[in-house]
């Protein structure tokens, strides 16, 4: 009996990539159409008034490349200038962290992936960003309570985590796609819908299996993980609210992906982790 091929069984992160890849194109194809249909109404509507078929002709060009130019430059934007912007990020100094800086060159080094700008955000979560791009652009973001939680064997499989992402190709598209879907109007549930086309929950457990096979030792990201459930069970501030820097169309990025559930006016109640964060630990603690 003949073994089946890799087409037959793609790697999951590939395919994940190449649907990005396709949903990023086709959105980009659509947004030239409409950009070229509101240059012809704009060409026609100059041309009628003025009697003038050639500033007509003229108006629509620049209709056409401005627009054109703005829309594919909005969704090939670099989305974690935005990111680590708002989140009021800074690099991490290699002498203050050396813990950090040792073990993201070191797994990098094993992986065969250049080492990425280590950024440090204020946030009692302890918890991490991974920002693909190229490679100048590339990131890593801590917390600075993941820094001070986490012990090294915890910090070493966030970094793991992280890391794997990126060697992946999947950290850069994870970036496309949430900055695909803050840069234009799209509804909150046409958004859950390219969300599930591409496939974007079904990855976790191929990351926190990636994180395990390159530290071959799984208890570090259990502990990590057990470690993130417990502070965000009892972290409220001082006025039983929580508030958060995070997005939805951020939570993928991050190492524990929070819920959408913001409180803002409701004493008592906290911000409701992703659901899937047990079943991630009960995973883990079978590998």
């Amino acid at each position: 009996m003949s073994r089946p091929s890799s087409s037959e069984h793609p790697d999951p992160i590939e395919a994940y990539c190449a649907r990005v890849d396709r949903m990023v194109l086709g959105l980009g194809v659509i947004g030239v159409l409409a950009a070229l249909i509101a240059a012809v109404l704009a060409g026609w509507l100059v041309a009628t008034l003025s009697g003038s078929g050639l500033l007509g002709l003229v108006i629509a060009a620049v209709v056409a490349v401005v627009a054109a130019g703005w829309f594919i430059g909005r969704i090939r934007a670099w989305h974690g200038a935005s990111i680590l912007e708002r989140l009021s990020a800074q690099p991490i100094d290699e002498m203050s962290h050396p813990r950090v800086w040792n073990l993201v060159e070191g797994l990098c080094l094993r992986s065969g992936v250049e080492v990425p700008q280590l950024l440090l955000v204020p946030d009692d979560q302890p918890n991490a960003l991974v920002l693909g791009g190229n490679e100048r652009q590339r990131g890593v973001v801590f917390t600075s309570a993941a820094l001070e939680v986490f012990d090294r064997i915890e910090l070493e499989a966030v970094v793991a985590w992280l890391v794997s992402r990126l060697r992946s190709g999947e950290a850069e598209r994870s970036l496309r796609l949430a900055g695909l879907i803050d840069a234009l109007p799209i509804p909150d549930a046409v958004v859950s819908t390219m969300r599930a086309q591409v496939g974007v929950e079904d990855l976790v457990a191929l990351h926190d299996q990636a994180a395990c096979s390159l530290t071959r030792y799984p208890p570090g990201l259990l502990g990590a993980l057990e470690r993130a459930r417990e502070a965000a069970d009892g972290s409220p501030d001082s006025d039983g609210v929580m508030t958060q820097t995070w997005t939805l169309d951020e939570a993928q990025l991050w190492f524990v992906p929070p819920k959408v559930h913001r409180v803002t006016d409701t004493p008592g109640q906290d911000v409701a982790f992703d659901s899937a964060l047990d079943e991630r630990i009960t995973t883990t603690r079978d590998l």
